[in-house]
This record gives structure tokens, C-alpha cells and sequence, in this order.
């Protein structure tokens, strides 16, 4: 992320500013690792529409294996299942 300085200039100082330049260093690593997350965010991001779903709202559930054992038992049963309304879909 970020060359490493000259090792020899480094013996000659004192502690407290070792110390000062390995915290710099931390957070400048912290901050390019945050703008990089937001870069892939940004990008994956880029074609989804922001959903808000009320609690009026009736919607279709995705069934996945993993989190849904008793009602997806096989692959050749249903994918989705619904309409449910969205109070529901929250207590699930």
C-alpha cells in the first residue's frame, strides 16, 4: 500500500517520534483502504436501484437452502415464494 522508508534513517531517532511516524503511516494505509472500499462500492453499486419497502408493501421472498432448510428441501422445488406482506417478511 505504501513503500517503506529508508530503515537506516530510522535508527537515529528517538522513540517518540518512531512511534509518531508508524501511527502516520497507519493511518495513511486507513485512509486509502477507506476510499478504495468506497470505490468498490460505488462501482458495484452503479446499475441498483435503492428499494424502500413499507410495511403496507406485499412482496415475493427469495427461499434460499441456507437459510430457509424447511422450505427448500430440494432444487427442484420453488424458488420463491408469496406474496407476503412486508410485516411479515421483517419478523421472518
Amino acid at each position: 500500500m505504501l513503500p517503506l522508508p529508508n530503515t537506516s534513517a530510522m535508527m537515529n531517532i528517538d522513540g517518540l517520534s518512531e512511534v509518531n511516524f508508524v501511527k502516520s503511516l497507519h493511518e495513511k494505509r486507513e485512509s486509502k483502504i477507506e476510499k478504495k472500499i468506497e470505490q468498490y462500492a460505488r462501482y458495484s453499486n452503479k446499475g441498483r436501484k435503492k428499494m424502500v419497502i413499507k410495511p403496507s408493501d406485499w412482496v415475493w421472498i427469495h427461499l434460499r437452502k441456507t437459510r430457509f432448510t424447511s422450505k427448500r428441501k430440494s432444487k427442484l422445488e420453488e424458488k420463491k415464494d408469496g406474496p407476503f406482506s412486508s410485516f411479515k417478511v421483517h419478523q421472518l
